[in-house]
């Protein structure tokens, strides 16, 4: 049993440190994710999802609890029921966030000229075994530009979440220009 431990541990240390030295491409025409799908997980998984720079993710919504750690970049994500207002959620580097279950939710990446990156930690696994899972992808999808006009309406209307009470970042910039 420990010997396989180890051996599932070590498959992991390894998946993350060749992911960070791959040198992934930030011309890619579509986010890369990773995937630590190397053993049969009965309730977590995990991805790391990276978004091209001044790019967003796919808009969807899933049945799984999904906690979301940014390892590198700063960006926002907008965040709604159906047709309920955008509450936005802004992140950097380090910063833990939930969105809702079966919430419809899409990241933007606020860097021009580099990527970002985040871990998504998620109970698929259980909701898979409990034949629960689901996952739907928005038929409208947001661009930067959408989805900054969103994020501005948000910010009159008070609907920005995060560790910025300010909106302002350590580089000087503004999440909204």
């Amino acid at each position: 049993f420990r010997r396989d431990l180890a051996e599932r541990v070590k498959g992991v240390r390894f998946a993350f440190q060749d992911l960070s030295t791959r040198g992934l491409s930030a011309r890619r025409s579509q986010p890369v994710e990773f995937n630590l799908r190397g053993a049969d997980y009965e309730v977590l998984n995990a991805h790391l999802a990276e978004l091209k720079p001044g790019s967003a993710s796919v808009r969807h919504r899933h049945t799984t609890e999904a906690y979301l750690y940014i390892v590198k970049g700063h960006g926002y994500s907008l965040i709604n029921y159906d047709d309920d207002p955008f509450e936005v959620v802004e992140w950097s580097e380090g910063t833990l966030f939930a969105p809702p279950r079966w919430a419809w939710h899409q990241h933007f990446n606020l860097d021009e000229s580099d990527t970002s990156r985040y871990l998504a930690i998620q109970d698929t696994g259980l909701l898979r075994t409990m034949r629960l899972h689901n996952i739907e992808r928005h038929s409208v999808q947001l661009s930067p530009e959408q989805g900054a006009d969103l994020l501005r309406a948000a910010v009159e209307r008070g609907a920005v979440h995060g560790g910025h009470a300010a909106h302002h970042h350590h580089d000087g910039s503004s999440v909204v220009e």
